[in-house]
């Protein structure tokens, strides 16, 4: 994905997936231009994670 699309799905809702999983975009870093994620029905958070690295989920 690129960071247009990334920050549309945090502005606007909407999941990705990363590594398999489907995740909700909690947060954006723009000095380091990396988002935090949270695992769907989890609390479980991870940082630092690249826009290019995740795929669209609809």
């Amino acid at each position: 994905m690129t960071d247009k699309e990334m920050m549309n799905r945090f502005l606007f809702g909407g999941r990705v997936t990363y590594q398999g999983n489907h995740y909700h975009i909690l947060e954006v870093n723009h000095l380091k231009n990396t988002y935090t994620l949270e695992l769907q029905h989890t609390s479980e958070r991870i940082t630092d994670i690249k826009a290019s690295e995740c795929e669209p989920y609809d």
